[in-house]
């Protein structure tokens, strides 16, 4: 969303759970299955099929060869997809906008720990930004994790992500 034009009718941005993260922000063990996907069996298996098997190998749905090795580069690249702005990618806008940001972060995420939360939350640059570790025993709940903010066993987070009316 930095990177976006035409956002004069956007009032506020809430991120949740998004970052730019770099292998080396996941927590052991989690960084052991990150690197194999990155860095193990994954690639020379896209190579061979044309494709990510995303299923198969326990990563979500299938995509095309070109979105893994996008993403491969993004998440093995110190500061993910920011070498690309000005070339590949348009330079950050949202400054220029002014619209607010709320990043949430989630203290058990392994995929985007808070640090890469962060790291995205400094491309916004000097827009109002609220930035919250979401905890899942102060919340009052078992786990979050990278996608548990939206499931119904966590709806208790719901209102938390939503600002004040």
């Amino acid at each position: 969303m930095p990177l976006q034009d035409g956002l004069k009718d956007v009032a506020r941005m809430i991120v949740v759970a998004g970052g730019l993260v770099h292998h080396h922000d996941h927590p052991w063990p989690y960084r052991a299955l990150a690197l194999a996907f990155w860095f193990g069996h994954v690639p020379p298996l896209v190579r061979a099929l044309g494709y990510l098997p995303g299923r198969a190998v326990g990563f979500g749905a299938d995509l095309p060869a070109g979105v893994y090795w996008q993403w491969r580069r993004w998440c093995t690249t110190p500061g993910s997809y920011l070498p690309e702005t000005g070339s590949a990618l348009p330079r950050p806008k949202w400054a220029d906008a002014g619209v607010p940001v709320d990043l949430y972060a989630m203290a058990d995420d392994d995929v985007v720990p808070p640090a890469a939360v962060w790291r995205l939350g400094d491309v916004f640059g000097d827009v109002p930004q609220c930035r919250t570790v979401l905890v899942p025993q102060e919340a009052g709940v078992q786990k979050i994790g990278h996608l548990g903010a939206f499931a119904r066993a966590n709806a208790a987070l719901w209102p938390r992500l939503l600002p004040p009316q």
